[in-house]
């Protein structure tokens, strides 16, 4: 064979190897290009549901700020009484928005510390009535029991300010020590009906 011919066969050869190079390239751009567009896109849904667990939780506390003290007051009548007033409704969407949020947070925000502080919210949330209201009405004559239920609902204030504020740095971020452990969340919230990974009820 000639000179001639092993040099076309190279050069082919080469140019083969060019172009399935150029196609590697270009594929492996386009795959990290949609996975940065996949983890962008849940960012902003945790920064969503950050942002309603903040909005949530403040309108509950604030409305707690009111109740802890007026329950004080109240005996099993009165509380029948309030059950049926556009204020225990309103009270009861905000907590319903709050719980939905926190389920979501289960779905989307991964295990590590944020995901702790979120978990302290919901379980303070759903022991609040057990721990605060029920010695509170138990002891109506005591305004002592009013004066710590207004400071657990000032520390859960506190609490969601800080996890908002660290939020921001350790969205899309686990704790590789946290990684298998059991959720806490998601056993508190076991039973709740379900949230889809779109957002949605079900």
């Amino acid at each position: 064979m000639t000179d001639a011919f092993w040099t076309t066969l190279i050069a082919s050869f080469l140019s083969a190897v060019a172009a399935l190079s150029g196609v590697a390239l270009t594929n492996s751009h386009a795959l990290r290009r949609h996975q940065a567009e996949l983890q962008e896109k849940l960012r902003g849904q945790q920064r969503e549901i950050i942002a309603e667990i903040v909005l949530a939780g403040r309108q509950w506390a604030s409305r707690q700020e009111i109740w802890v003290p007026a329950v004080s007051k109240m005996n099993r009548n009165d509380l029948m009484e309030y059950a049926q007033t556009d204020s225990s409704k309103a009270m009861g969407d905000v907590l319903e928005r709050l719980n939905v949020a926190f389920v979501k947070a289960d779905l989307f925000i991964p295990n590590g510390s944020l995901k702790d502080e979120i978990t302290w919210l919901a379980e303070f949330v759903q022991t609040f009535p057990s721990k605060v209201i029920g010695p509170v009405m138990e002891n109506r004559e005591d305004f002592d029991h009013v004066i710590l239920g207004l400071r657990a609902v000032d520390m859960f204030s506190r609490k969601l300010l800080g996890m908002s504020r660290n939020a921001s740095t350790r969205l899309g971020v686990q704790d590789p020590a946290t990684k298998g452990k059991p959720d806490r969340l998601r056993q508190l919230f076991k039973g709740v009906p379900k949230v889809s990974r779109r957002g949605k009820g079900v």
